[in-house]
């Protein structure tokens, strides 16, 4: 019995001396990937527009002559897949 207390004892020690160990390691700070700040930057941008949108909707008001329904359908008139074979052959 007595020796199973002494190696218990033993090993909490170790135990504990491993983390004081890890504590006394001083780790470099990660570094953020290069371009995070700009993402992050676009994100909140396009957040409080589309915030701003559903505002506009509510509110029924106009902007500049524009209603939000007029631009709901400005936009799903518009081709874009047109738009972006156009682009990439002009690419070539």
């Amino acid at each position: 019995m007595m020796d199973f207390a002494e190696r218990r004892k033993e090993y909490v020690s170790l135990v504990r001396e491993s983390f004081e160990k890890e504590q006394g390691r001083q780790e470099e700070p990660a570094e953020e990937p290069v371009g995070t700040w700009w993402m992050r930057v676009r994100f909140y941008a396009a957040l409080l527009l589309f915030a701003l949108f559903f505002y506009w909707q509510g509110s029924g008001e106009e902007f500049y002559g524009y209603t939000s329904g007029m631009l709901i359908d400005r936009i799903a008139e518009t081709r874009y897949d047109a738009l972006v074979e156009q682009l990439l052959d002009q690419g070539k």
